[in-house]
């Protein structure tokens, strides 16, 4: 359970106890002194002020007692100021946070709503078009494949939706078996090719020797035609998109390169949930879930994911590394 909290999280309650341990000994300690008071003054009454000075003493020198607890309560203020001042930092920090996770809570409804409208909005008019009676076969069948092209993007946003909210235990549930990221890699492309078609965008697959991984093949999939879908989505018609497999000692390496709008300073941050980075070519669409889901995937396979662009307009390269599995190469 300790393992989901963040660190600030865990320094903020390590401050908590803190304070309310100062809290405790500052209570106790001044109701064990309010009873030194008391039975100083009874010696008092009763005219004994050796007695009474003893008893302030503590069986030590009073004037020495008188410096231990004004250092040992100057340190504990300190130390309870140090807590407070920390604790309000985390606080404000936690403030932000939030602020930023509604702000891309916002951002995440607009997009996904904007990308689950658009595939509707296609598919409710090639409906009307063919309750139209009014288009020949050819026709019809060209707008059925549209509709299935939508139903295919709708089903994929979907899966990223649900895969990004039950993520933590998706992690766990990985199904690792052997094999060759090259198949992986060609069967989401074939499955993708009616949507790339409609794109204009050249997808070229530069894959050489066999490229063993240990896998689940559905993530894989949902790794690399979020990849795919990226680099898409950021190019024009006419640009190209090049899959390289690569063998780099012990790993694998997947790389996805596009000529498209290209990142700027913000490329630090694809990565990070929600994030929708404003496009070159006016493109801002999306849930700003499918890099994250990719990072966190490739991550949970024991691998490293990176983004690089040479700045706008310039193409973007994404490279995800992977163990190489042995076993899966006989």
């Amino acid at each position: 359970m300790l393992s989901n909290l963040r660190p600030s999280s865990l320094l903020f309650a390590l401050i908590a106890v803190l304070c309310l341990a100062l809290i405790a000994w500052w209570v106790w300690f001044q109701v064990r002194f309010s009873g030194t008071l008391e039975l100083v003054g009874e010696l008092l009454e009763r005219g004994d002020p050796e007695g009474a000075a003893r008893a302030l003493a503590g069986g030590e020198d009073l004037v020495l007692r008188a410096q231990r607890q004004r250092r040992m309560f100057l340190s504990e203020g300190i130390a309870l100021s140090v807590a407070v001042v920390v604790g309000l930092a985390l606080f404000a920090a936690a403030l932000v946070r939030e602020r930023r996770v509604r702000q891309a809570h916002t951002r995440f409804f607009a997009g996904a709503t904007h990308e689950l409208k658009t595939p509707l909005a296609t598919l409710r008019l090639a409906v009307e078009t063919l309750q139209s009676d009014r288009v020949d076969r050819a026709r019809a069948a060209e707008y059925l494949q549209i509709m299935a092209s939508e139903i295919s993007r709708l089903e994929d946003d979907l899966q990223d939706l649900l895969r990004a909210a039950s993520l933590p235990s998706a992690r766990r549930r990985l199904s690792l078996e052997p094999g060759d990221l090259r198949e992986d890699v060609a069967a989401v492309v074939r499955r993708l090719e009616p949507r790339l078609a409609a794109t204009g965008v050249n997808v070229a697959i530069a894959a050489g020797e066999p490229a063993p991984v240990r896998r689940d093949p559905e993530a894989i999939s949902t790794v690399v035609r979020n990849l795919l879908d990226n680099a898409v989505k950021f190019s024009s018609a006419g640009d190209r998109v090049t899959v390289e497999l690569l063998r780099d000692g012990g790993d694998v390496q997947l790389v996805v390169r596009d000529q498209g709008c290209g990142m700027g300073a913000d490329q630090g941050r694809v990565f990070q949930p929600f994030y929708r980075g404003a496009a070159n070519n006016g493109h801002t669409g999306g849930t700003g879930l499918g890099l994250y889901l990719v990072a966190e995937l490739v991550r949970a396979h024991g691998g490293a994911v990176a983004a690089h662009s040479d700045g706008p307009q310039r193409g973007s390269e994404f490279r995800v590394r992977l163990p190489l599995c042995v076993e899966g190469a006989a």
